[in-house]
Order: C-alpha cells, then sequence, then structure tokens
C-alpha cells in the first residue's frame, strides 16, 4: 500500500468515524455531526487547496482535498438518511 493511500484512509476514517460516533448523542447528535461536517469539509478543502498551490509535490494537500469530497459525499448521504426519518416539530 502506498504512502498516498495509508494517509488518505487515516485521514478519512479517523474523521467520518468521529462523525458517526457523534451521530449517537440522543438529543442533537445528527444536527450537530451534519454542522461539524461542514466545517471540517470546509477546512479540509481549504487547506488542501492552499497546500497544493504553494507546493504541487506535497502529497498532505492531495490527501486532504480528494478526503474532504469524500467525507462530504459520505457524511452527507449519512446525515441526510438519517434527518429523513428523524421526527421534527410537531405531528
Amino acid at each position: 500500500m502506498s504512502n498516498f493511500t495509508k494517509k488518505f484512509l487515516q485521514l478519512t476514517g479517523i474523521t467520518l468515524g468521529i462523525l458517526l460516533l457523534i451521530c449517537l448523542i440522543p438529543d442533537g447528535g445528527v444536527i450537530g455531526a451534519g454542522i461539524l461536517l461542514m466545517v471540517i469539509c470546509a477546512v479540509y478543502f481549504i487547506g488542501g487547496l492552499i497546500a497544493v498551490m504553494v507546493n504541487d509535490k506535497n502529497e498532505w494537500g492531495k490527501v486532504m482535498l480528494l478526503s474532504s469530497l469524500v467525507i462530504a459525499v459520505v457524511g452527507f448521504s449519512t446525515c441526510g438518511l438519517i434527518l429523513s426519518n428523524l421526527k421534527l416539530g410537531h405531528m
């Protein structure tokens, strides 16, 4: 396994694991995880973009860019599925 793949799996796996653990909190955990997901994706994307612009041979910048996109796809779909079945408001 290449060094790039190891870094990518570590960064993505740890972040998604923490977000999914936050989803287990009973009152407002899913909403909190969704908000944290938006912040983390933005930070990874902007940080990766800056790192790649400064030095395109920087492996961490490429890892952060790819990781932000994967986290956005997996995280937003998971939070969306959970929120679609969540009973909010007065019914």
